[in-house]
């Protein structure tokens, strides 16, 4: 992979924040091709391909109905835009329509979580789906490592292009989507207040544009230390820590003097909720034997 350096320019003087993407070269150089593609269902898709088969730039399909004449009239053209992430098994899609009606991010790790979502549902319909992420204009989709993106690429155009085609919302309740972690509260700091407008306005639009987000949990001003909580793509990816290290910490380290370290609390934070869903769960056969 090669590595791209954003600029970003803020009040307080220009800075740089490293992130690793997916090849720009093999993009740029690559000739698409068209291909006809079917699902196990029947749904009939043309894509552009590019050379590189890990790269699937655009896709659209056509939603066709007969008039009183006969003829076939294209309804509806969609076209949903892939684009690789640091992280080999995920992927972002991009549909071209608003997905969350925020700049907030929205995360599904289970089927049971994805209830939120009809589109959540369906595509934890699909083989090999660990996670979902919904971004204001994006999706992103964790697989697990076994299951090629080749299989499942055509089941998550066709529930993408349902659902938005089917008029249903994206949340069942637009109020389960919280308020993001980083909005400075009336109790906060100014350093706690600090470090989370240079995550909200600098680091998480540049994570989010791979495919991932973070969430801030806590700062510890005795020990300099930032926890944060890596989402989406960024999560187990083998960049993460030079994300972390690279990007987040240093940008941290250099304005705010009192941050001097910055970690990833994702598996401490899922550890505790595994614990406490155990918990509900022995007391809910429990309060069924009685």
């Amino acid at each position: 992979m090669h590595r791209q350096v954003s600029f970003f320019r803020s009040r307080l003087g220009t800075f740089r924040a490293f992130k690793h993407l997916g090849s720009v070269s093999s993009r740029n150089n690559a000739v698409p091709r068209a291909v006809k593609m079917i699902t196990p269902g029947g749904r009939q898709f043309t894509t552009l391909l590019s050379n590189d088969s890990a790269t699937l730039p655009t896709f659209h399909k056509n939603h066709l109905y007969k008039t009183k004449g006969g003829l076939s009239v294209q309804k509806r053209t969609m076209f949903i835009q892939t684009e690789v992430t640091p992280n080999d098994d995920a992927l972002r899609f991009i549909p071209g329509v608003p997905v969350l009606d925020s700049g907030n991010t929205m995360e599904f790790m289970s089927p049971r979580e994805a209830l939120k979502s009809p589109l959540a549902i369906r595509l934890f319909g699909i083989d090999g789906i660990k996670s979902v992420m919904f971004g204001k204009e994006f999706i992103s989709v964790v697989k697990d490592s076994d299951t090629p993106w080749q299989l499942m690429k055509p089941d998550i155009y066709a529930a993408i292009m349902d659902h938005f085609a089917s008029g249903k919302p994206i949340l069942k309740d637009p109020s389960q989507q919280k308020a993001s972690s980083t909005d400075i509260a009336e109790g906060d700091s100014d350093i706690v207040a600090e470090i989370k407008e240079l995550l909200e306005t600098r680091i998480r639009p540049s994570i989010q544009e791979d495919g991932g987000d973070l969430d801030f949990v806590s700062f510890d001003e005795s020990a300099g230390l930032v926890k944060i909580r890596l989402r989406g793509s960024c999560r187990g990816c083998s960049s993460s820590t030079i994300t972390l290290k690279n990007g987040i910490e240093n940008m941290l380290k250099y304005y705010i003097p009192e941050v001097q370290t910055v970690e990833d609390a994702s598996d401490e934070l899922e550890a505790l909720a595994a614990r406490e869903l155990e918990k509900l769960e022995k007391k809910l056969e429990s309060e069924q034997q009685q």
